[in-house]
């Protein structure tokens, strides 16, 4: 036994003592050495690691592909000819990084949802060294499903204006917010369009941000007209998910009072007549006025020779004009309303508005007696007659009284009061005697001038008539 292991340790020892000889023999340019041939043993490299692993499952999407070799890489080597990611089978695009022996492909998008990713690793892949993979690598692993939130189609949450909205204005700019982010590319003029009541699509751009789609018309909506907007089951959001359906509101701008104010009542009215000389005059509109254009200039009374100074005031819907003072008795006023006033929305009369009235004529005519009973220097006069005068006109009956209407009975050369009582009626002032008059005597009947008319206007001087009674 150990004869043999002599045996082999002189063997082993020649062996290099030989190889050593060679080797010196050829150190100039012979055959190369044993050492030469060992240094020059070619060793293949591999992959050690990847990430994700083999068959790991809920990957996310936007997952970068890593592999660990057993040697430093030469990087002119990875390329998407030697280094190839799959997903359904189709070829991903992407870039590369490197760091030591780890190579990292990023794809240039994210990775479908719940999907098996396949990569393979060519045998064309070298390391510094020049050394390759005696064979291809290749590991597949599979990414997470969708979430909830991915998986569920947009909706519309809020409209502006909201569906059956009225009064809008002219000028809106329509609006949908969403549920969810949507993708960009989806809103457009296909999508998202406005139709009026007879089914036109009006003209417009689209914006969007912040998960709201904006709608701006290219001009002004006109007034009063029923809109509909539409969002197509065409949209989707990042994730490729549609809504069920179409989505349409509608709504109404606000419409435009064009109506323009008219003069529904005045007081005085047209062609009245004995109108009270210190009237104010109104107008009563059909509609609320704008105050300011309530004025003098606009609210304007005048005779046919002159314009009647005053002041002009407005509430609710009835202007005033008040005039600086009375106006004269008896006179034809106009009274105008200018196409200058207008409505709150603007609007004006089409032509001025004018009436016209007349104040009250004062009565300047003062009264006279046109008949007595007795009469003048009448004769044979009854005893227990009732004295009567009758007037041109109705006269103001506080005047009429024992003091403004006396009898006066002629005896031994002068006048004697008599007394009686005094009533008036219709235009007759009566004074009846407190006592039979006595026959065959000479009476005097005096009406003071202070007696007066409705109007105030005074007899002007006193009347006076005799008569004698009967013989009895």
């Amino acid at each position: 036994m150990l004869t043999n292991t002599y045996q082999s340790y002189f063997f082993i020892l020649g062996f290099f003592i030989t190889a050593s000889m060679l080797n010196a023999g050829c150190s100039d340019g012979g055959p190369p050495g044993l050492s030469e041939s060992l240094d020059e043993t070619v060793s293949p490299i591999e992959v050690i690691d990847t990430f994700p692993e083999y068959a790991d499952e809920n990957i996310e999407l936007d997952v970068s592909i890593q592999a660990t070799f057993s040697a430093s890489i030469d990087t002119s080597s990875i390329n998407d000819s030697t280094f190839i990611v799959r997903e359904g089978g189709i070829e991903i695009s992407g870039t590369f990084s490197y760091s030591g022996s780890t190579v990292t492909f990023m794809p240039n998008r994210t990775f479908a949802r719940n999907t098996s990713i396949n990569t393979t690793i060519t045998s064309q892949v070298a390391d510094v060294e020049g050394n390759t993979m005696d064979q291809e690598y290749e590991w597949n692993f599979t990414t997470r499903p969708a979430t909830t939130y991915e998986a569920t189609p947009p909706t519309v949450i809020e409209t502006n204006p909201k569906d059956g909205a009225t009064d809008i204005s002219a000028n809106t700019n329509i609006s949908a917010r969403f549920s969810k982010t949507l993708n960009p590319e989806t809103i457009n003029s296909n999508t998202f369009y406005l139709r009026n009541n007879n089914g036109s699509i009006i003209p417009g751009s689209l914006s969007y941000t912040d998960s709201t789609a904006t709608f701006s018309p290219s001009e002004s909506l006109p007034d009063g007209v029923e809109y509909t907007a539409t969002i197509t089951n065409d949209i989707e959001d990042p994730f490729g998910n549609s809504p069920d359906q179409s989505y349409n509101w509608n709504f109404t701008t606000k419409e435009i009072d064009r109506t323009p104010p008219r003069v529904i009542s005045t007081n005085p009215e047209n062609h009245e007549e004995d109108v009270a000389f210190d009237i104010q005059i109104t107008a009563t509109f059909s509609e609320r006025i704008d105050p300011a254009t309530i004025n003098s200039n606009t609210f304007r009374l005048r005779t046919n020779l002159n314009s009647i100074s005053g002041s002009v005031s407005y509430e609710d819907s009835t202007a005033v004009f008040k005039p600086s003072s009375t106006l004269q008795d008896g006179i034809v006023f106009t009274a105008i309303i200018t196409d200058g006033i207008q409505d709150l929305k603007g609007n004006s009369p089409p032509n001025n508005y004018s009436w016209n009235f007349i104040t009250k004529e004062i009565d300047r005519t003062p009264p006279h007696i046109i008949s007595t009973k007795p009469q003048n220097e009448e004769d044979d006069v009854p005893i227990d007659i009732q004295i009567t005068a009758t007037f041109s006109e109705q006269m103001s009956k506080s005047t009429i009284n024992e003091d403004t209407f006396e009898l006066y009975q002629w005896q031994w050369g002068q006048y004697r009061k008599l007394s009686g009582s005094v009533s008036y009626s219709g235009s007759t002032a009566t004074f009846t005697p407190g006592t039979d008059l006595r026959d065959e005597q000479y009476y005097t009947v005096i009406i003071s001038s202070d007696v007066t008319d409705l109007a105030g206007n005074a007899l002007g001087a006193t009347y006076r008539w005799d008569f004698e009674t009967e013989d009895d």
